[in-house]
């Protein structure tokens, strides 16, 4: 029940050793609870809110009228509720972004109003997403790279692909701003974007290209140079643009004796090393 209005009925019985005599059943009402009307949420001064806003408050009162506006002044929006709860929950939508928005209820129970103090919430800023890194168009750029972006997004989505039509997703929920993409090609063209998410708001960013190294490189990858307690069978790891490379290695950086000549993937298996040693 929201608010106590209770009918009691009472009487009284008299006796004796021998007799008894009941009285009449009266009846009394009791009054009702004091009114009150409290607001709950969003907090007074409340900062960063979405467009749409469920608004709490608790009361015994009937009916309720709820104001708000931009002005404290002048709340001129206002809505008619009635509830049979004492928490009741109104969602507005709607609202604008980067504004302060004012309210206050006022409730009536049969001749009894009652009215809050009026109270303020500030909506957040438009969600935004912002490549920052490769600039869109640059060229040159290694196998292994950052791409970097700056938003206000509480996750972000960064998708990748090899045309402006073809994205493969990179890597969800991301809360840093920028993320490593390794394994691409040399003389190759890369388009990435992101989306950025925020409670019900998305904002995808725009589209950006780069282009990776067309010149001859080639870059050790595995293991480590000065890596240590390594088994005596291993796979060297490196990534190339070349066609085919040719592996050197031994125990002197001045004769590499062994070799692998013509390899076309980017990896070797070496087996039988020698324990206790370092292989250039």
């Amino acid at each position: 029940m929201k608010y106590t209005k209770k009918t009691y009925y009472w009487k009284v019985i008299a006796s004796t050793q021998n007799d008894s005599i009941a009285s009449q059943i009266w009846s009394f009402t009791t009054i009702l609870d004091p009114l009150y009307l409290d607001l709950i949420s969003p907090a007074n001064n409340t900062t960063d809110l979405d467009t749409s806003v469920m608004l709490n408050w608790n009361s015994n009162a009937d009916n309720f009228i709820l104001c708000y506006g931009t002005n404290s002044a002048s709340l001129s929006d206002s809505i008619t509720i009635s509830s049979e709860t004492a928490a009741i929950d109104t969602l507005l939508d709607g609202f604008s972004y980067i504004t302060t928005y004012y309210w206050k209820v006022k409730g009536v129970r049969d001749s009894e109003n009652i009215e809050s103090p009026i109270w303020s919430f500030t909506t957040d800023s438009l969600i935004y997403l912002n490549l920052i890194e490769p600039e869109d168009g640059a060229v040159g750029r290694p196998p292994t790279l950052q791409l970097k972006w700056e938003s206000n997004a509480d996750s972000v989505e960064i998708y990748y692909g090899p045309s402006s039509g073809s994205f493969s997703l990179l890597e969800s929920g991301l809360t840093a701003d920028n993320i490593e993409l390794s394994g691409l090609d040399y003389n190759e063209t890369y388009f990435w974007y992101g989306i950025g998410k925020r409670g019900i708001q998305e904002d995808k960013s725009e589209i950006w290209s780069f282009s990776t190294d067309s010149s001859l490189v080639i870059e050790l990858s595995y293991p480590d140079s000065g890596s240590i307690g390594l088994d005596t069978t291993l796979t060297l790891m490196w990534s190339t643009n070349a066609d085919s490379t040719s592996i050197y290695y031994g125990l002197d950086p001045a004769n590499l004796a062994d070799s692998f000549i013509g390899v076309e993937a980017e990896t070797q298996n070496l087996e039988g090393l020698a324990y206790d040693s370092t292989y250039y």
